[in-house]
């Protein structure tokens, strides 16, 4: 895929995140402002898992969330992920926690090799005979998978808030 592609992907999951972050008052106890979450389980290895939840009314918020894994390369494996997922959600708790179902839509751009493609094996034609490269090395299977997908599914969950911050 070509590198304007990977930008022009990009731009468009970043502005995914273009919410409103000015804070809201409601009627419930807790103030209705944005939360930040970062998955730091990924950081190590390079990759990013980030979101935004922007709560619009009393049970109801949007989050908007974004996992990029830029590796062309990642332990001599293709790990190149693109993804932005957006996803409203209803808490039965009016503060935002404990208890809600949503629904979720992502678009996804991969260039990636699965997990039963990492044992190098040589490659052989119909007769069972080993295929060589021009120069003369066994050429060794290299699959990969390149594309995009939609996603769109329902969700549940239970947020457990530990402190205020």
């Amino acid at each position: 895929m070509q590198k304007n592609a990977y930008l022009y992907f990009l731009t468009i999951l970043l502005s995914g995140l273009a919410f409103k972050t000015s804070a809201q008052e409601s009627k419930a106890k807790t103030p209705m402002i944005p939360e930040l979450k970062i998955n730091t389980v990924f950081l190590p290895a390079g990759m990013l898992n980030a979101a935004v939840e922007l709560p619009i009314a009393q049970k109801w918020s949007l989050q908007g969330e974004v996992f990029v894994s830029p590796w062309k390369s990642f332990l001599g494996r293709h790990l190149q992920v693109y993804m932005q997922t957006l996803e409203a959600r209803y808490y039965f708790n009016e503060n935002h926690d404990k208890w809600f179902i949503g629904g979720y839509f992502s678009i996804s751009l991969f260039d990636l090799q699965k997990w039963n493609y990492w044992n190098d094996k040589h490659v052989f034609d119909e007769d069972m005979q080993p295929v060589y490269n021009e120069d003369g090395t066994p050429r060794i299977t290299t699959l990969y998978q390149r594309g995009f997908n939609f996603i769109a599914g329902l969700d549940g969950g239970y947020k457990l808030r530990l402190n205020e911050h």
